[in-house]
């Protein structure tokens, strides 16, 4: 079913469920996809912090990491 927007109406829940099991599937799902890509941002060598991704070539030879922001620098 329809409703005026063209949007399918939600599947009826539980009393107090904030969400449909739909939705709950596409929090998941999207979950999932966050994981993929920070594993593989790991695996690339980038360091990701609690604000910032910072590319394998901002890292010197000892483990510091270079803080200084290159405007031209973006993230592929």
């Amino acid at each position: 079913m329809m409703n005026r927007d063209q949007h399918p109406t939600p599947k009826a829940t539980p009393k107090g469920d904030k969400f449909t099991e739909e939705e709950m599937q596409s929090f998941r799902d999207l979950g999932a996809v966050l994981r993929r890509i920070h594993n593989r941002l790991i695996s690339e060598g980038y360091t990701i912090t609690d604000d910032e991704i910072i590319p394998p070539s901002h890292v010197s030879s000892n483990g510091q990491t270079n803080t200084q922001k290159d405007p031209k620098r973006r993230l592929p």
